[in-house]
């Protein structure tokens, strides 16, 4: 599944983040310690969109309206 796929990618990245931001001086160890918190929302929010089911459906015709009535007029556009 893409969404859960996305979000382990997302937390590899969030950990790659932390690990390099035990190696650096502490003005990139914020920096990489927010970008590790930004993955990790980014991950949170994957695996909640991928629990959402969405169906689209085509909204009925208006009544006397045929096919392609629309089309062609200037104010149509």
């Amino acid at each position: 599944m893409p969404g859960s796929e996305d979000a382990k990618e997302y937390l590899w990245r969030a950990r790659h983040c932390l690990d390099i931001a035990s190696a650096v001086d502490a003005s990139r160890r914020l920096i990489l310690l927010e970008m590790a918190q930004a993955w990790t929302r980014l991950a949170e929010q994957a695996e909640r969109n991928r629990k959402i089911d969405l169906v689209y459906e085509t909204p009925p015709r208006s009544k006397g309206r045929g096919r392609g009535a629309d089309r062609g007029t200037a104010e149509s556009r």
